[in-house]
């Protein structure tokens, strides 16, 4: 046979044997492409789900560390307006506080617990855990020193819920002691503040890390109009 006769036959042959590999290369792509799709969706589900689990806790610390933060420092408020309307006194006794102080601090203890659990999520966590404990022992301790300058002037019995009047207190503060007191509130509450702004800026973080390759957006961080404020930032932790 000569090659005009044989050689049509090999460049069919050819032709049908790319366009089998072209087909057979195209589908292993497009099966790739499908794969790593429905990695990335696993991902972000993944990604939704830890970022709920999250801001439960930053939610509820949150609201805890507001509900401690107001009734303490209100109580200096109060008793100062009690100097010159001797009517006006605080109405919580010193159960009340102690549990808003309990549940502010265990539910900080839980973000803590969160952050160092999901280390992978949050770079440079060994360097963070210390800041967000550190903060937390200060404000327990600015708490202790506050009922310590309170507790002597406290209701003896908070008001139950039918609206009647609390026992009367056993000392009610001078003027010297309330200053105090104020002194104290005011530094827990200085104190309560940076948690409640830690938590803020731990919520901030949560959204650019797990959320931001989602929906491919980022949220500004909180700027305090204070420079000496510290927004907490896995991104800048040293």
């Amino acid at each position: 046979m000569e090659l005009k006769d044989w050689l049509p036959n090999v460049l069919t042959s050819l032709t049908i044997i790319v366009t089998v590999a072209l087909a057979v290369y195209a589908a292993s792509q497009a099966h790739k492409s499908a794969l790593v799709l429905q990695g990335e969706e696993k991902k972000n589900e993944l990604r939704a789900d830890l970022f709920k689990q999250l801001v439960e806790k930053l939610v509820a610390a949150g609201a805890a560390l507001s509900k401690a933060h107001s009734a303490v420092t209100t109580t200096g408020d109060i008793f100062s307006m009690h100097l010159k309307n001797p009517d006006i006194y605080p109405r919580q006794g010193w159960q009340d506080f102690y549990a808003a102080q309990a549940e502010a601090a265990s539910s900080f203890s839980e973000v803590i617990s969160a952050v160092e659990a999901h280390e992978i999520v949050f770079p440079r966590t060994k360097t963070l855990i210390p800041k967000l404990v550190q903060k937390s022992k200060d404000q327990g301790l600015a708490f202790s020193l506050f009922l310590s300058a309170a507790l002597p002037h406290l209701v003896r019995k908070a008001p139950d819920q039918t609206g009647q009047r609390p026992d009367p207190p056993v000392n009610p503060p001078d003027e010297k002691q309330v200053a105090k007191i104020k002194e104290r509130a005011g530094e827990y509450g200085s104190l309560t503040m940076d948690l409640a702004c830690y938590v803020k800026d731990l919520s901030v973080e949560a959204q650019n890390l797990l959320l931001g390759p989602i929906f491919g957006g980022r949220v500004e961080p909180r700027k305090p109009d204070d420079p000496k404020y510290e927004v907490l930032s896995t991104q800048n932790a040293k």
